[in-house]
């Protein structure tokens, strides 16, 4: 699943990238270096069920 969703997540990156500022870019790039070594995808830390 993770693999299909690959393609999206990238649009979706590139989308977000394009409203900021390059100071904004840069600690966004930060952010999603730092998600990806933690092995967290988007939806860690919430729960419908909680």
């Amino acid at each position: 699943m993770a693999k299909a969703l690959a393609p999206v997540r990238k649009e979706t990156i590139s989308k977000i990238k394009a409203q900021l500022t390059p100071k904004q870019a840069v600690k966004f790039d930060a952010l999603v270096k730092q998600e990806r070594s933690n092995n967290a995808g988007w939806s860690t830390g919430w729960s419908a069920d909680s």
